[in-house]
This record gives C-alpha cells, sequence and structure tokens, in this order.
C-alpha cells in the first residue's frame, strides 16, 4: 500500500494497491475489500475532501495520484464520477491547505511532482491549484456514529495450556435494529482450529434476573451479569456462516434464532489476527439497544480468555 485516506462520510478505509493496479475500499464494518477505481499503473497517495455545500456520502471526493501515468484522478464514489484532475504530472504528495492558510491565503491543494530528472542532486518541485468555496477537510454533515462500547484485552492473559486462544478485544456497537459485535483473537489459526465460548448479554442490566454468565464459571472475579441471551460460539457453521443466539426461559436456554457471522483472518490493517464480526437482530436480544455484555472464548476443552477481565462491557446509555 502506498496511499491511505479515510473517508470521514462512512467510516470506511480507503487504500492504493499497486499489486492490484486499484484503489481498495475496506469495509469497517465488515472488512469487505471492493475495488474503487481500476485500471492504474502506479497508484500512490490519496487526498480526502469533501464538497462544500454537499451532504454525506456524495460529499465525499477522493484525488489518486498515478505517477505511472502522468495524471491524478478525482473520483466521487456517491456520484459514479471519475475523472482527471491534472495531467502530465508525475504526483508522489498531496495535501489540502484550509481556508487561511499562509502559502495561499483559501482553500488549495498542494501536491509534489516527482524530480524530471534521475540524476544525483534532483528535487521534487511543489505546485498549488486552489479550490475556493469548493471543497473542506471535512464533511459539512460528519454522520452519527453507531452508539457502542469497545474493550481491549491485555495481550497474553490466557488460561490453560498449549497455544491458547488469546481474546484481544471486544467492541459492540448497535445501531437502528441490530447490534454489531467485533471479536479480535491473536494469530491467524481459526477456523483451522475448533473455537467455542459464549457472548453473554443482560439484556435488561439487571445482575437479579436471567441466569448465571458463562464467563463467571471461569473467573473468580464476577461480570456483574444476570445473563437473558448468549450467543453460542461453539455452534458456527462455517458452511452457513451463522450460529445461535440462545434465550434463558427461566429454566434452560432455547434457541432463538441463528445470526450472520463473518471471519477475516490476517485483515489487511489487523495483520497476525483474526476478525469475527456477527451481526445479531436486537428483537432476539430483547429489543433494547442498551445492554450489558462480556465475553468467553476458547476451544471445545476449555476456555483461554475472557473480556473484560472484571466487571461487563456496556453497550448504549443506561446504568
Amino acid at each position: 500500500m502506498t496511499g491511505v485516506a479515510v473517508d470521514q462520510c462512512t467510516g470506511n478505509l480507503v487504500v492504493s494497491d499497486r499489486e492490484q493496479a486499484a484503489v481498495i475500499t475496506i469495509d469497517r464494518s465488515s472488512g469487505e475489500r471492493t475495488i474503487l477505481v481500476g485500471g492504474l499503473e502506479q497508484p500512490g497517495e490519496l487526498l480526502a475532501l469533501y464538497r462544500v455545500g454537499t451532504h454525506c456520502p456524495e460529499a465525499f471526493h477522493l484525488l489518486v495520484s498515478d505517477p505511472g501515468s502522468g495524471r491524478t484522478r478525482l473520483v466521487s464514489p456517491g456520484l459514479g464520477v471519475d475523472l482527471e484532475w491534472l495531467g502530465d504530472r508525475d504526483v508522489e504528495d498531496l495535501a489540502f491547505l484550509p481556508d487561511g492558510n499562509p502559502v495561499t491565503g483559501s482553500p488549495s491543494v498542494v501536491f509534489a511532482e516527482l524530480p524530471a530528472t534521475t540524476l544525483p542532486g534532483a528535487v521534487s518541485s511543489l505546485g498549488t491549484a486552489d479550490t475556493p468555496a469548493l471543497y473542506s477537510d471535512r464533511p459539512g454533515n460528519p454522520p452519527v456514529r453507531p452508539s457502542g462500547s469497545r474493550y481491549g484485552d491485555p495481550v497474553g492473559d490466557t488460561l490453560g495450556e498449549g497455544d491458547p486462544i488469546d481474546l484481544l478485544a471486544l467492541e459492540v456497537q448497535t445501531r437502528e435494529t441490530e447490534a454489531v459485535v467485533f471479536l479480535l483473537l491473536s494469530g491467524t489459526t481459526w477456523p483451522g482450529v475448533e473455537l467455542a465460548g459464549h457472548l453473554d448479554f443482560d439484556s435488561d442490566r439487571n445482575a437479579e434476573t436471567g441466569t448465571t454468565s458463562h464467563v463467571d464459571l471461569f473467573s473468580p472475579l464476577a461480570t456483574g451479569l444476570g445473563v437473558e441471551s448468549t450467543l453460542d460460539l461453539g455452534s458456527y457453521d462455517p458452511e452457513t456462516q451463522n450460529a445461535a443466539v440462545l434465550n434463558w426461559d427461566g429454566s434452560a436456554y432455547q434457541e432463538a434464532g441463528r445470526v450472520r457471522v463473518a471471519v477475516t483472518v490476517d485483515p489487511v490493517f489487523l495483520p497476525g489476527t483474526t476478525l469475527i464480526q456477527i451481526w445479531i437482530p436486537l428483537d432476539l436480544l430483547g429489543g433494547d439497544p442498551f445492554f450489558h455484555v462480556a465475553a468467553a472464548v476458547g476451544s471445545p476443552e476449555e476456555v483461554t480468555d475472557i473480556a473484560p477481565n472484571r466487571g461487563h462491557l456496556r453497550v448504549g446509555v443506561g446504568p
């Protein structure tokens, strides 16, 4: 990768990939990679711009340098626009200068060109392009991000012996109708090795109702959960890419439904790890976007890590 930008309208990552001769979008939620701009020769630096007076997602525009072709392109994914912005220049770097900057005084893009010769002592040259009242470096209406909570688990704080599965992070986001869970594991062996464990949900945020958390069975530090729902990681089916959510009926767990699970091994933005994403309709968790959660992961033989190490993760607002 030679260029990286963030689309502040969506939160997605945009990278230039010279092996594919393309600019790639990486979805923040799913990790899915899609080609945004193809047919490049040597995709290089990227610069995210936002059209003044235009709302997200159409406000997001992207400058893409391609020194191999001597062109820089202007791309608007929301409007389907892809055109030449600057020609006959081998641009190696791009930056946005805001209004009132000491160089041009008005909103501008500054670019650095590769030297015209490779002789010793050759230096890059700078140029500017004014963008008065056209662009800003941030959207005028940044979107409201989903409500959520994140817990970073210490590396190596595992239980058991051998090569235990290490849970590095637990994140939960709530959206209008669903909760999205992110589990980050060390290593890239799963799903080659069998994973087990539970995500326990205290839907009413009341430790006196529901049942005992699976995490409490393996930790001396109480979670403070009264569990109404749990996601059974051991029920994951790689063919259908889903797993079971179970609800406590007062005496036993009953399957309430199966939910989508995506596994990304060795993701480009977190190499050497495995990212698991789970989409759970809020209806399966009682319908409330505010709840408490804790996780226990490991093999079918033993739990090897929990998160948080003490207490629980509070998702949304509330006690």
